[in-house]
């Protein structure tokens, strides 16, 4: 729901976007996977909606984490839990 169920690095035309506002085979993205922060599993703050092609990028380390770590970050700001 945070994200407005669009793939976050389409809308900021991160490298690999072919539609800005992607909407189309998302998946919900741990930047610190779970295996390596099990506690963080579930935190807002780690999590970010990707499309397929993006996913895919975070996951080989295409995507730094640093930047959908800002990302998500940008959207908790922008869109706090209960707001």
């Amino acid at each position: 729901t945070r994200d407005g169920y669009l793939c976050q690095a389409c809308i900021r035309k991160l490298p690999g976007t072919f539609t800005q506002y992607n909407y189309d085979d998302l998946s919900v993205h741990h930047i610190i996977p779970a295996n390596q922060d099990w506690g963080r599993k579930l935190d807002n703050d780690n999590l970010i909606t990707l499309c397929g092609v993006h996913h895919k990028m975070a996951e080989d380390g295409e995507i730094d984490a640093e930047i959908l770590m800002r990302i998500a970050k940008e959207q908790e700001e922008r869109h706090p839990p209960g707001v």
